[in-house]
């Protein structure tokens, strides 16, 4: 779906678009440039009387097996679109892992799971950052459940009792329903 056009100064990191269709805060565009299709973000949409203008923050292509960030500004006046589910998951590597940790889906697009390699995962130091009731416990939470499924041991220090229900089995039946149709 054609959103609008790119107008006026952009850079490597960032463009911004005239607003003709559909847009919203956090979706993901694609715009083409020498025949790849460079993944962005929508970060900002402004909105005067007479015009709608998206801000958007690059994200990158896909080339080979890896990820490219932009070295020259994609050109004014190209089309944006809204992304395809396969360029956002090619582009953010979502479908490299198989058999992963499922932690949810991508925000604005409940088709598209996320799950993380635990053998990277376990390997590394993690961190888990963000402001207080924005979820941390929440994933965590749901990490470990996806470690325990997976048969990896796990050692829980919780002073606050945050984990304690995780001892007894989810008898939710729409949850359940939910995770089997995931997997």
């Amino acid at each position: 779906m054609n959103l609008g056009n790119i107008i006026g100064k952009g850079t490597t990191k960032e463009f911004k678009f005239l607003v003709k269709g559909e847009a919203k805060k956090f979706d993901f565009v694609q715009v083409s440039n020498d025949n790849k299709k460079v993944l962005s973000q929508i970060l900002e949409i402004e909105r005067d009387e007479n015009q709608i203008v998206a801000y958007c923050g690059v994200i990158g292509y896909k080339e080979n097996e890896g990820m490219v960030i932009l070295r020259s500004p994609l050109e004014p006046g190209a089309d944006v679109y809204l992304a395809s589910n396969e360029l956002v998951s090619e582009v953010l590597g979502l479908n490299k892992v198989k058999g992963g940790a499922f932690i949810g889906s991508l925000y604005g697009r409940n088709d598209l799971n996320v799950f993380l390699d635990i053998n990277k995962l376990l390997s590394k130091h993690v961190s888990i950052i963000a402001k207080s009731g924005f979820g941390k416990s929440y994933t965590v939470s749901v990490l470990i459940e996806e470690l325990i499924d997976k048969k990896v041991p796990v050692v829980i220090i919780d002073p606050h009792g945050e984990y304690s229900m995780l001892k007894y089995p989810n008898d939710n039946n729409k949850d359940l329903e939910k995770l089997s149709k995931l997997k």
